[in-house]
């Protein structure tokens, strides 16, 4: 299964792959490459990507989500973690004791800048939105405000933590007459322990030259976020244990940044 949509608007080509489960043969080469074992669920040849007619590209996959997960020191120490890697310590291109490493795969990954031309990575210029007094207008995404031409969602992993939460990795856009939204989450849950969401989101308007993107990052206690909304919905644990818009509100914000990507002088761009 190989699902390939493809959407051209204005000076842009919108694309999503959705694959299969990547399998043991091609898991083994992207840990050999990572040098961490590889989630459950670990999707490596789904993406999302946004094609400028210029020449380059931003996109979403989950190698590279992966890259950026800290690969020295277990952010989470509880005692599932030793069962987790006693478990995982089998990978064939892990051939120590599995080394420390962020067992949630919390990951600050922003999407990949890539040329068209060779896919090499480009530095695209990036600029405090505060400074510029820019931010996402969330009125104009509102729903009611303009149609949505098209819309798509990709998973790029998804891990149960050894049965103990899940960590897991996606990313949706949608595409209206005025320009497209993206939003990239990671939500953990590590049950009795913490739950954290940390969001990306990336605005374009058509007729500019740059995106707004804005990320966030919220996390809370476990016992005490659980009940708190479990009191104020009409949900039962289960469902909610699942849904990061219901425990977000729950959640304390730890770090916020909003920046601009420019491509006015995308020549000079390409490394």
């Amino acid at each position: 299964m190989n699902l390939l949509q493809k959407e051209v608007i204005g000076d842009w080509e919108i694309s999503t792959v959705k694959d299969r489960i990547s399998n043991s043969n091609e898991r083994d080469t992207d840990e050999a490459a990572l040098n961490i074992p590889l989630p459950e669920m670990y999707f490596g040849f789904n993406k999302l990507r946004v094609e400028h007619i210029t020449g380059w590209a931003l996109e979403f996959m989950a190698m590279d989500a992966l890259d950026m997960v800290d690969k020295d020191t277990p952010t989470v120490k509880v005692g599932w973690a030793d069962h987790w890697h006693r478990n995982r310590g089998h990978s064939e291109h892990i051939k120590e004791v599995v080394k420390p490493f962020d067992w949630t795969y919390s990951t600050a990954y922003t999407g990949s800048l890539r040329s068209v031309d060779g896919d090499q990575t480009i530095n695209l210029p990036t600029i405090s939105a505060a400074l510029q007094g820019e931010a996402i207008d969330y009125e104009l995404l509102k729903p009611h405000r303009e149609p949505i031409l098209f819309y798509g969602e990709v998973i790029l992993f998804e891990d149960e933590l050894a049965d103990n939460g899940e960590s897991t990795v996606s990313v949706k856009f949608r595409c209206m007459p005025s320009g497209f939204f993206i939003l990239l989450r990671q939500f953990i849950r590590v049950d009795d322990v913490l739950i954290r969401i940390r969001d990306t989101r990336i605005h374009h308007i058509f007729e500019t030259q740059h995106m707004i993107r804005e990320t966030v990052t919220k996390e809370g206690v476990y016992n005490k976020v659980i009940p708190s909304i479990s009191m104020s919905q009409d949900k039962t644990n289960t469902n909610i244990l699942r849904d990061p818009p219901a425990l977000d509100a729950a959640l304390t914000l730890m770090s916020s940044n909003v920046d601009i990507i420019s491509w006015e002088n995308k020549s000079d761009a390409i490394l």
